[in-house]
C-alpha cells in the first residue's frame, strides 16, 4: 500500500488501521487464503502461470476501487513486485519481489513492476 505513513499523519492511526484491515479483507476476498501479510502496509500474494502478473494487477485495481476505502480516506494506491514463482525457491530468495516492489514505487506508484529471473 502506498502511502501509508502519510495516511496514518493525515488521518490518524485508527484510521490507518481500518484501511489496513480492509485492504487484507479485500485481497483475502480477491484470492483467498494465499495472502500473507508481511509487514505494515506489505503483503505476499502468490500467483503462478503466465497469467499470474495480469491476475495481480487487476486485483490490485478492484482492490483500490473499494468505496469503503474511498469514504476511510479518501482512497487508497497500491503498488507491487512480482516475480515468477520459479525465482522463490524458499524464503531466503525474496529479495526479488522487494525489489520490485521498490521499484513500482519509485516509478510512480499505483503499478506492478515484473522482475524476469
Amino acid at each position: 500500500m502506498d502511502g501509508s505513513q502519510h495516511l496514518n499523519d493525515d488521518h490518524g492511526h485508527d484510521v490507518g488501521d481500518q484501511v489496513i484491515q480492509r485492504v487484507s479483507e479485500l485481497l483475502n476476498r480477491e484470492v483467498g487464503d494465499r495472502v500473507i501479510r508481511w509487514g505494515g502496509d506489505e503483503w505476499l500474494i502468490p500467483y503462478e502461470g503466465p497469467d499470474g502478473p495480469e491476475r495481480f494487477a487487476t486485483c490490485l485495481e478492484r482492490v483500490a476501487q473499494d468505496a469503503l476505502l474511498e469514504t476511510l480516506c479518501g482512497g487508497v494506491t497500491l503498488s507491487g513486485g512480482a516475480v515468477p514463482h520459479a525465482a522463490l525457491p524458499n524464503a531466503a530468495t525474496l529479495r526479488p519481489l522487494e525489489e520490485a516492489l521498490v521499484l513500482a514505487k519509485e516509478n510512480g506508484r499505483a503499478r506492478l513492476e515484473i522482475l524476469h529471473a
